[in-house]
């Protein structure tokens, strides 16, 4: 098992960081861009927020899980990332939905392989080191 969970961290981190350099720098070759993405990548480019931050979240979460070095925090970065990806998929271009099932999927099966080192986000209730329970009544 530990040798799948391998492949899908390496293939999940290795796509959202290609991913990221592409959005930043265009890497890659040149694709048709739909009409309706083509507003959101100028203001993404826009020279006044500089190039790499239309690629930075992908590139950031895609090297913490492709080197696995602060791997939870890496997939809770991707999953608002992932999330836009998918809508813009589905109401932009819907043929291309198998490969953002895909990525759910490596998402959601390294989100439970890796479950333990997420629990502490899970908690409603946090306590501080000194053991009192945080709310919001103080």
């Amino acid at each position: 098992m530990a040798i799948i969970v391998l492949i899908c961290r390496l293939a999940l981190g290795g796509f959202f960081t290609v991913l990221g350099l592409e959005l930043a720098y265009g890497v890659l070759p040149p694709e048709q861009i739909p009409v309706q993405l083509q507003g959101l990548l100028a203001v993404l480019k826009d020279p006044a927020t500089g190039p790499a931050m239309a690629g930075a979240p992908e590139f950031v979460a895609g090297i913490m899980i492709f080197s696995g070095v602060w791997l939870p925090l890496g997939l809770l970065l991707l999953t608002p990332v992932l999330l836009h990806v998918g809508m813009n998929q589905w109401l932009v271009a819907p043929d291309n939905m198998v490969i953002v099932a895909a990525l759910v999927a490596l998402e959601i099966f390294l989100l439970w392989a890796h479950a333990p080192a997420l629990k502490g986000v899970l908690y409603p209730m946090s306590r501080s080191r000194w053991g009192k329970v945080q709310t919001s009544k103080g």
